[in-house]
Parts: C-alpha cells; sequence; structure tokens
C-alpha cells in the first residue's frame, strides 16, 4: 500500500505522526499480546507463532492437570467446588485465546483500520473537520481504553498474586495438603507432587503459566475496550463534523459533496462495527456461560463456608463472585456504549 493511498493527503509527515499515535495508543497492549502470541496480525510471525503454540501446549497441560485434580476429589463437594471454581476460569480465558487466534485476520483487519483513521487525522483528512478536536476526542477515546488495560492487568497480576501466596502459605503452615489446595492452580499430575524438588518445579512452572494467563485475559478484554472506544470516538467525530456541515458562505454544490464524505464515512463505521461484533460474539458467549456457571459455584462455596464457619474461604469465594460479576460488566459497559 502506497504513501498516497494510505494518507488522504499524500503527506508523508501526517504518514508517520499517525503511525507514532496508532502506535503509542496501543502499544502496550501489543507489546503483552505478542508475548502471548494473540495479537492480531497477518502474516503471523514466527516469533508471534512460536509464542503461540508455547502457551497454547501449557496452557493445555495446566489445565488436564486441574482436571485430573477435580476427578481426584469428586467425593468431596468442599473440594471439587474449589478446584472447579478456579478450573473454569482458566478453561474460559484458554478458549478466549484460541477464538482471538480464530479471528485473527477480521482483527487485523480492525487495527488496520484503526491505524488508517490515525493516518488520515494527522493528514488532516477533510472528514475530520477541526482537526485539533477530532484529535483531542481521538486522544481521550485511547486514553480510557490505555488506563483500562493497565489497571485491568495490575488487577490480575495482584488477584494472581495473591492466590500464589495463599498456596505457599497453607504449605509452609503444614495444613492438610491435597491435590486442591498445595497448589495456585489445584491439580494432580502422576508424579510425587510435594517432595523436594517436584513441588519448587511444580509451583514454578503454575507460577509463570498463572501470569501469563492473567495478561491474556486482561488483554482479550482490553482489545475489544480499545476497538469498541475507537469507534465511538470516530462517531464522535462524524457527529461534530455534521453539526458544523451546513453554512451560509458554503456553495450547495461543495455541501452536497461533504454530506456525500459523510454517509461513505459513516457506511465504513457500521462495516467495522459489524466486524468487531463477528469477532466477539462467540467470546462474549464463552464469557456469559462460564462466569454465569461460576457465579453459580461461588454462591454455593459461599453458602458452605458460612455453614462451616470458615472465613478465609467465604472471603475467598467472596471475591470470586466479585471477579465474575466485574468480567459480565466489563462486556456489558462496553456492549452498551457501543450501542450508544
Amino acid at each position: 500500500m502506497t504513501v498516497h493511498s494510505l494518507s488522504p493527503t499524500g503527506n508523508c509527515k501526517g504518514l508517520k505522526e499517525g503511525q507514532a499515535s496508532y502506535s503509542w495508543c496501543v502499544r502496550n497492549l501489543r507489546t503483552l499480546m505478542v508475548f502471548t502470541g494473540i495479537w492480531p496480525m497477518e502474516p503471523p510471525t514466527l516469533l508471534l507463532n512460536v509464542s503461540y503454540y508455547y502457551n497454547a501446549t501449557t496452557f493445555t497441560l495446566v489445565i488436564c492437570g486441574m482436571m485430573a485434580g477435580a476427578i481426584s476429589v469428586m467425593d468431596n463437594y468442599d473440594l471439587l467446588v474449589d478446584n472447579l471454581s478456579i478450573n473454569l476460569i482458566f478453561t474460559e480465558i484458554f478458549i478466549k485465546c484460541i477464538l482471538i487466534k480464530i479471528y485473527s485476520k477480521p482483527l487485523s483487519r480492525v487495527l488496520s483500520l484503526m491505524k488508517f483513521d490515525w493516518i488520515s487525522l494527522k493528514g488532516r483528512g477533510p472528514i475530520h473537520g477541526d482537526v485539533l478536536q477530532s484529535e483531542n476526542i481521538m486522544l481521550l477515546h485511547a486514553n480510557i481504553p490505555r488506563i483500562f488495560f493497565i489497571a485491568y492487568t495490575a488487577l490480575a497480576l495482584v488477584a494472581w498474586t495473591a492466590t500464589v501466596v495463599a498456596a505457599v502459605s497453607r504449605k509452609s503452615s503444614k495444613m492438610q495438603i491435597d491435590a486442591s489446595n498445595a497448589f495456585p492452580m489445584p491439580s494432580w499430575y502422576p508424579f510425587e507432587m510435594h517432595s523436594t524438588p517436584n513441588y519448587e518445579m511444580l509451583l514454578t512452572f503454575q507460577v509463570i503459566i498463572g501470569c501469563s494467563i492473567a495478561v491474556s485475559s486482561a488483554a482479550v478484554d482490553s482489545l475489544l475496550v480499545t476497538a469498541v472506544f475507537h469507534v465511538c470516538g470516530q462517531l464522535e467525530i462524524l457527529r461534530k463534523y455534521f453539526e458544523n456541515l451546513h453554512s451560509s458562505e458554503t456553495a450547495l454544490e461543495e455541501t452536497e459533496k461533504k454530506v456525500a464524505a459523510a454517509i461513505k464515512r459513516h457506511s465504513k463505521l457500521i462495516d467495522l462495527c459489524d466486524l468487531i461484533e463477528d469477532c466477539y460474539s462467540q467470546i462474549t458467549l464463552s464469557q456469559l456461560l462460564v462466569a454465569s456457571l461460576n457465579v453459580c459455584l461461588s454462591g454455593f462455596g459461599l453458602l458452605l463456608a458460612i455453614e462451616s464457619g470458615n472465613i478465609k474461604v467465604f472471603l475467598k469465594f467472596l471475591l470470586l463472585l466479585i471477579a465474575m460479576l466485574q468480567q459480565i460488566l466489563i462486556y456489558s459497559v462496553t456492549g452498551d456504549y457501543f450501542v450508544i
């Protein structure tokens, strides 16, 4: 694609500034998604493929171990609920990563269109009208997802750290050790897991994979927020363009051309909305199903904790319930903002 086709004015300076602004918008998100191998890029690089298949393999090993752990404690409802509540979260995140990879091509198209919008702004494309006003709108709608991504990633890592600390403290305090409370990811593997150095090696493996899974979840959700806020920013710019469209000093023929350009722009934004919806409809469905099931499990765990008077278990399932409701809230608020 040539410079002239990317930039409405063919301005090389506008092209470079637009690419720099776009890179600033997605830099943090892209870094972590490349690390986990799910950054939408066509064609994918060797590094991206290696990273994805490595993470997919390790995620699969962890989830299989957790499922085996659930089977090993099926006669104990307390331990089974504890296992499944964590198992479902990691399984759902893994499913989201797979779906992001499946929809990599259309998502790459979404990112390309976002990049073009930044280039169009810096190239002073005619649809932006007041360029300074348009830039402020785009910066506002880019900053919110950036802050969301940083806060969400930090929260996910803090939650995972707390889970690891709780598991290690149980081990060091010589509490009851079994497949469901010896590790942050309740698991069972066909070897002695609690002796040195097996325990330390498996714990380290789970800590690393858990961090990768936590940032993957934050990245997938943040990509949706970034795309939705970008589209909403473009619609806001288009609304401002329409408001300032008619002027007594503007010739009728010129006004008709501007209206035609605005209608064409609106049609392209609708196509972009449809593209985002197609990419995230399956992810939203999986999120809703798993979160609903986990809300039920968390509620059941809360009742068991209240009955036994175990404050630590009560707090654990309460935080898990809040986390699941937060996940549903993210998709609900984003979808609602998208519709508005």
